[in-house]
């Protein structure tokens, strides 16, 4: 891809290469979507899953009546997430974006390991059964904070004041919903487990699509 001393691209309005790039960027955005698609449809279609008292996870347990539509629809959500990455990459923006960018790959990549690191339904796992959810959840937990720290300053100041605002809600939420941790793995009730997770699940993949657009925007205005 050509382009001058400024590094805006040349001639590449109607070029393939250019809209390749938009497609990349706006899968960040799709992939939202669709996650908070696969929380609907898995929570509607398992009979007596209470999305304020049941962790998002429970959808894809082992033993889950859902689990099956929970992982090809998480796949897919991975899949976008990995082309969202290589969009950033490929985009060429600021450093804070591309490093961002291979850190959405790799959470991505972590998340299309989800079926080998599968948790159980709440009481019906053997002891320490769950654990290798837990690591994976952690990892995951981890490179999702990274890619707060360094897609906040991918754009301006005002994405990133909304950046940190957001990961404060993430970092907060996800913390008191892991105080549950200890009863979800023994079987025992959690009220508002559901609810707490999902307000930290909600507000990054919001963020995301923010994301998303953005660098899609950006992009765009450089043609």
């Amino acid at each position: 891809m050509d382009g001058d001393e400024t590094g805006k691209p040349k001639g590449l309005g109607q070029s393939r290469s250019f809209t390749a790039i938009l497609a990349l960027l706006g899968c960040g955005a799709l992939a939202s979507l669709l996650y908070m698609a696969s929380d609907l449809i898995g929570s509607l279609s398992w009979v007596g899953y209470s999305p304020l008292s049941q962790a998002f996870s429970e959808l894809n347990a082992i033993g889950a009546p859902t689990r099956g539509l929970m992982l090809l629809l998480l796949a897919i959500d991975n899949v976008l997430l990995l082309a969202f990455g290589s969009g950033l990459l490929a985009a060429r923006g600021r450093k804070a974006q591309r490093i961002a960018g291979s850190l959405v790959i790799a959470n991505a990549v972590a998340g299309l390991s989800l079926p080998l690191f599968p948790m159980h339904v709440r009481g019906t796992g053997p002891a320490g059964g769950d654990l290798g959810h837990i690591l994976l959840t952690i990892v995951t937990v981890a490179l999702i904070i990274l890619v707060f720290c360094f897609g906040a300053f991918a754009h301006g100041r005002a994405f990133r004041l909304y950046s940190f605002a957001t990961l404060l809600v993430v970092v907060g939420f996800g913390a008191w919903a892991g105080m549950d941790g200890a009863r979800l793995a023994a079987g025992e009730p959690t009220p508002w487990l559901g609810l707490k997770e999902r307000v930290n699940i909600y507000a990054y993949i919001v963020w995301n699509a923010a994301f998303s657009i953005a660098a899609l925007q950006k992009w765009r205005n450089r043609a």
